[in-house]
């Protein structure tokens, strides 16, 4: 057994170990490098080609043009102005102090924080809409970058787009982490079924109650000792991400086509041919040119979700292993 099987559940693992089940069943040779890369990998050899795996993504998808394109929000935005797919109004900052946070919010528009790195929704606040309210966000986040993204808060629909081997694999609305009542249970017991069926699905998500969560609860007139009446559905996140409790509702057929054309933009410009795009939109099966807007792209994207998205699943795992040695 090595280090890493010791470890608590991490973002990654199930994936890896998807990828790796589907190799098994194409008869790719599997050597696991876990304990020299001090996380999930394993060199996968097939027919003379061989190709590194990290928690569950392939090396050789990954080009340093790739990462730094869609890690960095800032660079991000100014690829999606670049292919000219609309994307949110935002502003970069150093300090809560600095003037171009006061200039952005004079116009009172509501706003969303996040670092100009991060994944899974950490750091993520929304419903910002004064200087003092990014200060205090400071206060709670400011150690977990050296930038920050004010960025214009859009409401709509939470549309994921998964992309593998440069053409869409999967796609899944996302609804932020809730409850509903069954008039019986507290809202803490509701909150531990919900934690025992994250586990059940993925070991490495976790619903964890944050300051924006308390808010959010507080707003909503409860706390952990209500009874929510049956039928009556509590939010514990805004923040729509599947890590932290969120719902993956698969919508693959349905959303429109012309996202495939954002997706060959993208795909072409960055040279990626895996990576998620998000967007927010009013309706996912109308053309998004007239109604949507494109957020962000992750390009160590999590996929496990769709191993248990609602209405559909889809096996990503083969998918990886067909991009990398052929169909």
């Amino acid at each position: 057994m090595t280090d890493t099987d010791q470890r608590p559940a991490e973002e990654g693992d199930l994936q890896h170990e998807l990828v790796l089940a589907a190799a098994r069943e194409r008869g790719v040779e599997i050597a696991d490098v876990s304990a020299e890369m001090g996380c999930r990998a394993a060199v996968l050899e097939h027919k003379g080609q061989v190709e590194l795996l990290v928690k569950g993504v392939m090396a050789s998808a990954m080009t340093l043009k790739t990462k730094h394109l869609c890690d960095f929000k800032e660079l991000t935005k100014r690829v999606f102005r670049a292919l000219r797919i609309p994307c949110p109004r935002g502003v970069l900052f150093s300090s809560p102090d600095d003037p171009a946070v006061a200039e952005f919010l004079v116009d009172g528009p509501t706003c969303v924080c996040k670092p100009q790195v991060a994944a899974n929704g950490l750091g993520v606040e929304m419903g910002i809409t004064s200087v003092e309210q990014v200060r205090a966000y400071w206060d709670r986040c400011g150690h977990l970058d050296c930038a920050f993204l004010l960025e214009e808060q859009l409401d709509g629909v939470d549309l994921r787009i998964q992309v593998i081997g440069g053409r869409i694999a999967a796609a899944c609305v996302r609804v932020p982490a809730h409850v509903v009542g069954d008039g019986e249970h507290t809202l803490a017991q509701l909150i531990e079924r919900r934690r025992e069926v994250m586990r059940e699905q993925n070991p490495a998500n976790r619903l964890e109650l944050d300051h924006a969560s308390h808010a959010l609860l507080e707003a909503q007139g409860v706390t952990l000792d209500s009874v929510p009446a049956e039928g009556r559905e509590v939010r514990l996140k805004r923040v729509a991400n599947i890590g932290q409790g969120g719902h993956a509702i698969d919508v693959s057929d349905e959303i429109h086509p012309h996202y495939r054309d954002w997706v060959a933009r993208v795909v072409t410009f960055c040279d990626a041919s895996y990576f998620a795009l998000d967007v927010v939109c009013r309706d996912y099966t109308e053309d998004p040119e007239t109604q949507a807007v494109a957020l962000e792209l992750n390009a160590l994207a999590e996929w496990a979700h769709h191993t248990f998205s609602e209405r559909r699943t889809h096996d990503l795992g083969r998918l990886v292993i067909d991009a990398a040695f052929g169909s």
